[in-house]
């Protein structure tokens, strides 16, 4: 089954990256902008005293003005780096100017002589990228599992997801038991809080107390559906694909049924 969610899922990315890689420079900077003054609106930004955030890779949404803004503030900011030790992304303090360099993934990261770990239970406010979102707080990620091991450890942080509205679809994403939901979603147009229903809905039974997808399997996509929603027809049809795909796969089950562009550096 986990097989079967994963392929569903590649082929969900395949078209919403498509989607995102359209936007052009110009229109990707206008939102940035947008996306960057909306979000130092947000309590969870304004009572943060240490951020997490992501250093872009191609068309990513850029955070860097946010984290500029954060120095600025007062704020503490750390961002992933990976231990070749434990195998898995950690997090470490960057200061004004940040000392970077590439780290084996191909993603700019702390450079190992100037690393100062941070634990990750310290983050209050967590700016997260993605594939795609939708509005109960889904999220998609590129699919390698390990910036989602990171997410789970983020287990005091406020999760923010920054995206531009076109990568908000219109279906639930197809979410498996180790998927962490996003509180917010903030896009160039709208902030996106998931309501509780839309939380329960999405992730109740398959989230403990502290919102931590939990067990095994993959967790239902019953959920509301807000067809209203502004969002890119690529990942809108790969979502209805999708769909297509377990309805056929649950006939076949039944008696009777049928046969089964490179990281970017910082602004200067």
């Amino acid at each position: 089954m986990r097989g079967v969610l994963s392929a569903r899922k590649a082929a969900l990315r395949r078209q919403c990256l498509k989607r995102r890689n359209q936007l052009s420079r110009p229109q990707r900077v206008t939102a940035t902008q947008a996306i960057a003054h909306r979000m130092i609106q947000l309590m969870e930004w304004r009572s943060a005293r240490c951020i997490s955030s992501y250093l872009p890779v191609g068309s990513e949404v850029d955070p860097w003005p946010l984290i500029r803004t954060a120095w600025e503030e007062g704020k503490t900011v750390a961002v992933p780096f990976y231990d070749t030790t434990r195998q898995g992304y950690r997090l470490a303090r960057i200061e004004d100017p940040p000392q970077l360099s590439q780290g084996p993934h191909g993603v700019l990261e702390p450079a190992p002589d100037t690393r100062e770990p941070i634990q990750a239970t310290a983050i209050d406010c967590a700016l997260i990228p993605g594939v795609a979102f939708d509005v109960a707080g889904g999220r998609l990620g590129h699919g390698g599992g390990h910036f989602d091991r990171l997410l789970r450890s983020l287990v005091h942080a406020k999760r923010v997801g920054l995206a531009y509205e076109a990568q908000i679809t219109t279906h639930p994403l197809p979410i498996g038991t180790r998927d962490v939901p996003m509180d917010v979603v903030v896009t160039e147009r709208r902030t996106i809080r998931p309501s509780k229903r839309e939380a329960r809905n999405r992730w109740g039974g398959a989230c403990g107390d502290g919102g931590e997808p939990k067990g095994s399997g993959v967790v239902s996509l019953s959920g509301p559906r807000r067809n209203s929603l502004s969002a890119g027809r690529g990942c809108a049809r790969a979502q209805q694909s999708f769909e297509w795909g377990q309805k056929r796969s649950e006939r076949s089950r039944a008696p009777g049924g049928g046969v089964g562009q490179g990281p970017q550096t910082p602004p200067v």
